[in-house]
């Protein structure tokens, strides 16, 4: 009734070999997905902390667990410049870590050979976070273009083995 398709068995092994941590590529895709998921966890830890530290709360109804925070003067959201910064440094992470955490898992499948985007990327945007959290002008934008190459290399490479086929 079933009949296995010989070229299906040759994709599923295929991937099954792509998809493996014996791959430098997707380990260290895996690698910097760990890097940045603790990066994420500690941007939030930090962002707690300027809350407490400077009182403040998100929304009128969380006054009851500080009451002596003030209320945001819009009723929701942020009014404390600090604590405005590490919302900051937080949604550019998100805006960030999309495009790469997509486009890496496609070069991985793709049968992609470099490891460096996986290396420079976590490492921009820890540099690129810290450096903007601290208030530091114009260093963070090294942190920043460590992390654009990486994102820029996977899309040209991805470019170059697909758009021919459309």
């Amino acid at each position: 009734l079933f009949q296995i398709n010989p070229a299906h068995t040759r994709i599923m092994s295929s991937l099954s070999e792509i998809l493996s941590l014996s791959n430098p590529v997707f380990k260290a895709y895996c690698g910097s997905a760990v890097l940045l998921g603790i990066k994420s966890f500690l941007t939030n830890f930090w962002i707690l902390s300027l809350k407490l530290r400077n009182k403040v709360i998100m929304a009128p109804e969380d006054k009851i667990l500080m009451s002596d925070a003030a209320t945001p003067k819009t009723g929701f959201g942020v009014d404390h410049p600090d604590v405005k910064r590490g919302y900051a440094v937080l949604q550019n992470d998100f805006e960030n870590f999309i495009q790469f955490y997509v486009l890496g898992g496609i070069y991985v499948v793709l049968g992609g050979s470099a490891t460096w985007p996986f290396i420079v990327f976590p490492a921009g945007r820890y540099a690129h976070s810290f450096l903007y959290g601290a208030g530091i002008p114009g260093l963070r934008i090294l942190g920043f273009f460590a992390g654009f190459a990486s994102t820029v290399f996977l899309l040209y490479d991805i470019g170059q083995k697909t758009i021919p086929y459309w």
